[in-house]
């Protein structure tokens, strides 16, 4: 038979009692709003205890029981909680903003807008873990085992998940925007329209990932594993993928206009439909064979593999320089009119601005990149009737 133990917890006059009842069976304890902020509560045992809305900020929780304890809307803003254990924690509502969190088991804890600013994660256990739609910009996750978590919507901005366990877990519709996750193992992840701008991805492992429709532009994958990754409508513009493992990738529709496969391996991917461009660098690119379809039933080359560097003469699009001149000045709005009008003639992004100049006489000129194959002389044609059309239309808007 157990002795009953009796711990009290004295704050501002307030003494509650935590009894135990023979065989370790506990009394109901009801610790709903109460105040224990800046208590010291180390190693206490609070496991499924009421403490709806209770105030616990500043407290010293490290090493608690919390399981199944019911945090909804508690105040815990600075709360030491260091290698507690708040598995089935209902913390829906919580405030843990700059919270210690170093080493907490979270498996099965219940989030939902909770205040997590600030918070230390470092070496939590967050496997499994419910964080859809929560905001964790400026949470030190250094370390954090996330792996089958629900991040689906989470806001993760700049955050450091460099080397992270991210396995199965599900960050679609996640905002990665400047995200490090270098080296991260993002095996079977769901990235599926993702925002990744700019995110930096060297190194990591994301076989089998799903990036559907995922936005990468100005992303860092140099060197990443996208073995088998389905990219289908992904955006890839400008993405550095030098020396990427695309082996088998589904590549189909994505939208790889200046994006960087330098040394890049593609054998066996799927390109049905990707969009490239003059500025798509293919120099180098490792691959033995394409599929056209993603059904795989049109492989490319068929019945041999490509020669060296045939895969990379072949789908390389090269570009040229074409010269707009204008003697009088630049009427900008006319100028906006009629270049939107050439690039939905001439291929959408296939036409760039590289350069603007202005001579010694105020002769503007600017340059344009355009496909290498292109009528440079039926453009230039196209490009003044539009220019023309469009100085009237703004000069009647004038008047």
């Amino acid at each position: 038979m157990a002795n009953p133990m009796h711990v009290a917890l004295i704050d501002r006059g307030v003494t509650i009692w935590n009894t135990w009842k023979q065989e370790n069976v506990r009394e109901p304890i009801d610790l709903n709003q109460a105040d224990l902020s800046e208590l010291d509560l180390t190693a206490i045992d609070l496991a499924c205890v009421e403490t709806i809305e209770a105030n616990l900020s500043g407290a010293n929780l490290s090493r608690a029981n919390l399981v199944g304890t019911n945090l909804a809307r508690a105040n815990l803003h600075r709360a030491n909680l260091k290698k507690a254990d708040l598995s089935w924690t209902d913390l829906r509502g919580a405030n843990l903003t700059q919270a210690n969190l170093e080493g907490v088991l979270f498996r099965g804890a219940m989030f939902g807008g909770t205040q997590l600013k600030g918070a230390n994660f470092r070496k939590a256990d967050l496997r499994g873990a419910n964080l859809r739609s929560e905001n964790l910009t400026q949470v030190n996750l250094k370390r954090t085992n996330l792996s089958q978590a629900n991040l689906n919507g989470a806001n993760l901005g700049g955050a450091n998940l460099t080397r992270l366990d991210l396995r199965q877990v599900n960050l679609s519709g996640a905002n990665l925007r400047n995200a490090s996750l270098s080296h991260a193992n993002l095996q079977d992840a769901d990235l599926s329209s993702a925002f990744l701008g700019r995110a930096f991805l060297g190194r990591a492992d994301l076989r089998a990932a799903d990036l559907r429709g995922a936005f990468l532009k100005g992303a860092q994958m140099g060197s990443a594993d996208l073995r088998g990754a389905a990219l289908a409508q992904a955006n890839l513009q400008g993405v550095n993928l030098q020396g990427a493992n695309l082996g088998r990738a589904d590549l189909s529709a994505v939208r790889a206009f200046g994006a960087n496969f330098t040394g890049a391996i593609l054998t066996g991917a799927c390109i049905q439909d990707w969009q490239t461009n003059s500025a798509t660098q293919l120099d180098g690119a490792i691959c033995e064979y394409i599929y056209l379809k993603k059904d795989g039933t049109e492989r490319c080359p068929h019945g041999r593999n490509f020669q060296p560097q045939e895969f990379s003469e072949q789908f390389q699009k090269v570009r040229a320089e074409v010269e707009l001149s204008f003697t009088n000045g630049i009427d900008w709005p006319a100028f906006a009119i009629a270049f939107q009008d050439l690039q939905i003639k001439y291929g959408g992004w296939e036409i760039s601005i590289r350069e603007l100049q202005i001579q010694p006489d105020n002769t503007c000129i600017i340059h344009i990149c355009v496909p290498s194959d292109i009528d440079r002389a039926a453009l230039l044609a196209s490009f003044d009737r539009d220019y023309q059309a469009a100085l009237v239309t703004t000069d009647n808007r004038c008047n």
